[in-house]
Order: C-alpha cells, then structure tokens, then sequence
C-alpha cells in the first residue's frame, strides 16, 4: 500500500541519481586520480588566528624542543576533522621517537587536542570549499624560565606547497558516530574493543543482560544492519557481549548510524553499525606482533609486510566458563551460562597491479542457560566469511567491488517451550559501487547490493530448505557541498523459493545545514523495508503470506562544537508496519509498532581528561491489530543515561569510569512469570512496581591502566572491574530465535567481574 506514493516521489526525485552515478555525468577530472590539480585551482584554508602552542607547564623545561610532525583533515566548514601524527622526535636528534616511548604518546596527545580546536577558513577549488590534508611540522621550545611565557609559542602557518587536497567520499548519513580503538582503548568494560562502546552512545540502549546484540531506536534485535566493510555478517558481537567477532588489532573504527541511513544500507528498519578494517596503507611498515589474556579470553595477532602487501593473522579463544567453575561456590552446571567462543582471522593485502584485499574470519559461539532443574536454553552459532575487495576509479569516480561468500549455522533449543531450531545457511553476494568523491556542487553515488542464501531448517521435527534472494539497486544525488541535501532511492526484494516475490521501494531524503561556525542542523526522513526472518518464510505454511516488513518516520538534529567541547541532539519517530510475530493465541501475524525519543550526547576533549555523557528518552510500543491499544515492547526502555570519564594520571597511568542507568523493562502480563537465576539455581517471581515494569538497571564500571615500553615492546596492564556493587536484576532473555514469541523468558547477569589484563605488544 506504500509502494505508489514512494514510487511517484522517486520518479520525481531520485532516479537521476542512478543515471548520473552510472554514466559519470559532472565527472570533468581526470580518470587518473593521482593526477595534479591547476596551480590555482585550489586555494588553501587560513587560520581565523596564530596556531598557537604554549609549552606544557606542568613538562620540565630541561627537556628540551620537540618537533611534532602532523597532518590535519580540514573539513569543509574549516573544522578540523581529524588529526594524525606522523612522528615525534626531539630537536636535534636524527631517530624519531618509537611509537612505544611514553613521550611519544604525551606529545602526541597534547598536540591532537589543541590541533582540534583550531578554526580555518576553509580551502576551496572553483568557488566550492573542499576538505584538505595540511601537512604541519609543529616546534615547541621551553620557555626561558620555569613559568611559561610567550617564549613558548609555535606559531606555525600552513603552507601551500604542503597541502593536499582530500577528495573524501562523501557520507550521505546525517548522524554518523564514529568511534575508534583509541577512543575507548581505557572506558570500563571494553576490554579495549571498539564495538563494546556502541551501547554507550545515544541511539543504542543497553543490551539486557549486556548480551550482545543490538536494540537501536525501538527495534529488535534483528532489525540493525551489522557490517564489517559494507558486507553484512549475522552478528557483529560474541554472543555475551564481552568483544566483538574480529581482533581489535584489525579495526581501523566503528560507524554507528543510529537512524537516518543512505540508500547504500538495507535490509534494516532501524540503524547500521559498519565496522571498517584498517587499509594496507595504514598499516605499519614493520612486523607487528601482539598477545594478550584476561579471566575473558587470550588472543594472539600478527602483521607481516611483503615488498608487494601484506598478511595479519588473528585468533582469540575464550574461557571464562573455566574461570567460574574454579570457583568453588558455583557448579559446572552454573557456570555453563558464561558465553564459550572463539574465533579467527586472516587478511591479505596485494598492492601491486591494482589494490586487492582478501579479509576472511570465522566464530562459534556456544551459550548454555542449564538450571538444576533440567530446563535449559542453548544458544549456538558457527559463521565463516570470505570477503574480497577492489578499490579503484572507473569514470574518474572511486569504485568498489567487493564479493563475499559465508557460511552459517545456528541452533537454538529451548527445553521449557519444547522448541528446537536448527539452522545452516550458505550465502553468496557481491557490492559493486561507485561513490560520491564530493567534488563539485552536484555528486552522487550507485550501486549494487546482491545476496542470495540457500537455507536448510529444522524446525520443531519439520524440516524444510529453500533459497532466498535480494538482488537491490541503489542510489543517492547529492545537491550543495556545505549545505547539502541528498535524495535517495533504493529497490527492495526478497524472492523466496517457490513464492511470489516481494518487491518495494525505499526513497529517503536527508539535508545537513551549518548555520554557523561549529553549529549544524540536520533533518532526515525515509523508508526502510526488510524481509521477515528466512526460517519463518520458509518454515511454517503462514510464512508464504508474511510480507515486506517497513518503516517509515523522519528525524531533526543539531550539533554544536566549541574547541573540546561538543553537544549533539536529535529527535526522531517513525512507525513500523509488518512487524511479524508470533501472537497470543500462538499464530503468526503482522502487527505494527511505534518508536519515538530525543537523544544527546555531551562530550570533552582536554588535554589530559576526556568524557562523554549520553542521555536518552525513547519509548517503543506494539500492537497485534489495529483495533488494539498499544502496549510497550519487550525492551522497552524510556529512560537511559551512560557517563563515561578517563583521566591520564602520568608515567602511563589511565584511571576511567563508567556508570550506566537504564528504566525497567516491561513486567510480563503472564502471573506466574520467573526469571532463573543461573548462579543460584533459583526461579525468582517477577514483580511489576507501580509503573507495570521491572526494577531499574544501573552499574558502576572501574578501570585503571597502566602502558609500559622499553625499546621495541610495549606492555599493557589493566584492571577493569565490571558491576563494581555487583546488582542483578531480572531482564529478558534474547535467544536469537527470531524473538518473536508471545512467551518471553527472563534471567539474571553475571555478578561483580574483576577482569585482569595484560597485552603485550612488539613491533
């Protein structure tokens, strides 16, 4: 019934952008992109003031000048997007600093957050302000006495002949949080994985039981894209939690796009997160080896470059099952429900005649929720992905082809609802692309998102195997370059063995505009269309009627940047429709939903402390019929706060903190409801308090860190004590059986958790 309206706006709107992104239309560069511009094509940015760095007040001047070698990512409102140091050494001496040394790592710091709060003019070619590399050698000299004075100063203009222009990929998505491995390297309950601080930030709220899996802006568990690269992979987590599928030595960063999503992303009514791997280029050029252990798991990873590459190796098992079981109070029986898993990679990188890449990885994941009484809930999983990459221009433009092939098996038993599903799945897609290098006043990308899975079930006795498919096409025009608006269109299908296929349209609209220097605002609106879940498509005979699941809504938002400081807010709400489920009466049906909340995220970058404070209210509600009233979903969380704050103490030193709170989930209807308690082999009754829901969640997480070198080898030392007044609460389970089941069943975390690291690192 949407697909009219969405098709009359794409017509009018957005099929250009498939035609342009196709034939290269307003591609006037040269197809060689390393060819050099016009002398006076581009003209530089300019700072608004002197670049000023002062000597630390708290160094000993007795240490002499340093020289800091930086390259800085000027944006196209002149913000200083990003900044990389290229090395250190002290004036003088002929050897850079080691990455490893502990002053590397002080000036490194101290020069990243003054280069972030620097404001430029913006460089512009042909009237359009464009993003640039500025290359920058900074000189800081003691002063000439121990009180800091204007001896100090480094005033250091950005020369011309230095700058190279950085035709970024322009990014269609309006809210994109990034975060790096350095971002949360020392935030509790980490354990120095990127990905496990995807549920601090504003747009995710915590996990129950801090499982896993992701719950953006009102959808289940199934309902976020997880990526690795562009490719999607069935989960992006360890089942528990505790780290994500691939070596945090392979992450390069994590983009999560809570909501507002190009064209480029689908098969998902709610957000993305895309984990990127590093690049050949930016990997070093010397043998790097790693190894490390916790209570959790160990790990090994090792990098070597070839004349023409690379190759990396990583490998990690986990065995905190074991761990439990020595101690004496809890049972092999309890200790089953600590998640067991391992998991592997391998990359490979050729450089030499074209830029090729082979990434392949695989896990297991075994979680077993056996009680004394006999009932149990097991959760397995087996995945193995290859995924190639080419990266290269075609028509002038950047283009990407990336082919994958995977593998995976799920089996999910659930003793107390008598219910078993087996599931094997092998997969063969490709994305093919060609992308919006953001130069010029118009631009646009296109491209091609293709999957197709061969599935055998068994489920509950029956047994049942198909194909499914979703061949997509997809696009985006882009309109502006400072204030930009970009259309997009994307073609939805499943086509199901043996059924009638499925087929829609997604037409989505997003517009960034800064009003000001550090103040933007952006809107976002669209529909999103995913397929029901391929083992209810395929197994019962109700699936062949199921249809297109989809949601529509529109986002506002606004961010605000001053030196270190930041703030960003965004409202949003959107409707969902389709939305398949099991219902009371144990038959599958199509009910509808709603989700709506506003979010902030407050952060701080000083030269010593950094934090960030999440605040959210959302609420998501769900009907079977529309006659019916609404009532809130099973995670259902209006309330949730995340205060993050780390602290460099010196000598290596790292103190952080970490507190979490979050509403009660909704109680169930049902008055013999438990919740089991693992570790003491108890069912405990569900209450509902005076507002129908369960107690509230909050946490406190503790770590302090210290890093340690000497010459080629670094060592890092951690303790991070997780749920430090050890609370535990009732909280839904979710099994990864579709959850789409009137019944729900409920259980308890795991208690206080002192997790003591070491990594040791040598390159």
């Amino acid at each position: 019934m949407y697909a009219r309206p969405a098709l009359r706006l794409a017509l009018c709107l957005v099929l250009p952008a498939l035609v342009w992104g196709s034939l290269g239309v307003g591609a006037a560069w040269a197809a060689d992109p390393e060819a050099p511009l016009a002398a006076d094509a581009l003209i530089p940015p300019v700072p608004r003031a002197p670049l000023d760095f002062r000597w630390p007040v708290e160094l000993d001047p007795a240490e002499g000048a340093f020289l800091v070698d930086v390259t800085l990512q000027i944006g196209v409102t002149g913000a200083v997007a990003d900044v990389a140091v290229v090395g250190v050494r002290a004036e003088g001496a002929s050897v850079a600093l080691d990455a490893d040394d502990p002053r590397f790592g002080y000036w490194a710091g101290y020069v990243t957050a003054l280069c972030r709060q620097i404001d430029f003019v913006p460089a512009s070619e042909g009237g359009a302000p464009v993003a640039v590399d500025v290359p920058l050698t900074i000189v800081l000299r003691p002063p000439r006495s121990a009180v800091a004075d204007d001896s100090a100063v480094a005033v250091i203009d950005p020369a011309p002949e230095g700058l190279t222009a950085a035709y970024d990929k322009v990014r269609a998505e309006v809210i994109r949080r990034v975060l790096t491995a350095d971002d949360v390297r020392t935030t509790p309950g980490t354990m120095g994985d990127p990905l496990r601080a995807i549920t601090n930030l504003p747009g995710a709220v915590r996990t129950p039981l801090d499982s896993g899996w992701l719950l953006v802006r009102g959808g289940d568990p199934r309902d976020t894209g997880v990526y690795i690269d562009g490719v999607r992979v069935p989960l992006i987590y360890h089942l528990g939690g505790f780290t994500s599928v691939v070596h945090p030595a392979f992450i390069d960063h994590v983009d999560f796009t809570p909501g507002g999503q190009s064209s480029r992303y689908g098969r998902s009514t709610a957000g993305v997160v895309d984990l990127v791997t590093t690049r050949p280029e930016a990997a070093s050029s010397r043998v790097e080896a790693r190894a490390g252990a916790n209570i959790v798991l160990a790990g090994a990873f090792v990098s070597v470059p070839t004349p023409v590459g690379g190759f990396a190796l990583g490998l990690r098992r986990s065995y905190l099952d074991a761990v439990l079981q020595a101690v004496p109070t809890i049972s092999a029986e309890q200790a089953a429900i600590a998640p067991r898993f391992w998991d592997w990679q391998l990359r490979g990188d050729v450089r030499v005649p074209a830029p090729l890449r082979l990434f392949a990885f695989g896990f297991t994941d075994t979680v077993d929720g056996s009680t004394a009484n006999g009932e149990r809930v097991l959760v397995a999983y087996k995945s193995q992905q290859v995924q190639g990459d080419w990266q290269g221009f075609v028509l002038g433009k950047p283009a990407i082809v990336r082919p994958y092939f995977s593998y995976e098996q799920r089996e999910v038993t659930i003793s107390a609802l008598s219910r078993q599903q087996d599931r094997r799945m092998v997969g063969l897609g490709m994305r093919a692309e060609l992308q919006d290098d953001g130069r010029g006043a118009i631009g646009g990308s296109t491209g091609l998102d293709l999957r197709m899975d061969q599935l055998q079930l068994a489920y509950n006795g029956i047994n049942r195997q198909g194909w499914v498919g979703s061949p997509e096409l997809y696009g985006d025009l882009r309109v502006g370059h400072t204030t930009r608006a970009v259309l997009g269109l994307r073609t939805d299908a499943a086509l199901v063995s043996d059924q009638l296929p499925r087929l829609s349209l997604s037409p989505r609209v997003s517009v960034v505009h800064p009003v000001s220097d550090g103040v933007d605002l952006r809107m976002d609106a669209g529909v999103y269309h995913q397929a029901p879940p391929a083992e209810l498509l395929l197994g019962p005979p109700e699936g062949a009627a199921l249809r297109l699941e989809y949601s529509w809504g529109a986002g506002l938002g606004a961010s605000w940047r001053s030196g270190p400081f930041s703030v960003d807010a965004d409202a949003y709400g959107r409707r969902i429709v389709n939305l398949t489920q099991f219902e009371a009466d144990g038959s599958l049906g199509q009910g509808d939903g709603l989700a709506f909340g506003v979010e902030t995220l407050s952060k701080v970058a000083l030269d010593r402390f950094s934090g960030w404070l999440s605040l959210s209210w959302s609420r998501s509600v769900r009907r079977e019929e529309p006659d019916q009233a609404w009532a809130p979903s099973v995670y259902d969380q209006p309330l949730t706060i995340v205060l993050v704050g780390s602290e460099s103490l010196g000598r290596g030193w790292t103190l952080s903190g970490r507190f979490r709170y979050g509403s009660g989930f909704p109680a169930p209807t049902a008055p013999d409801a438990v919740a089991v308690d693992v570790l003491r082999s108890v069912s405990v009754p569900l209450v509902a308090d005076r507002r129908g829901r369960l107690p509230d969640f909050h946490a406190l997480d503790v770590k302090i860190s210290r890093h340690l070198v000497k010459r080629a080898l670094g060592v890092d030392l951690y303790l991070d004590v997780q749920n430090v007044y050890n609370r535990r609460i009732p909280e839904p389970v979710i099994t990864g059986l579709a959850d789409v089941y009137a019944v729900q069943t409920y259980g308890f975390g795991l208690p206080v958790l002192p997790i003591i690291g070491v990594e040791g690192v040598y390159r």
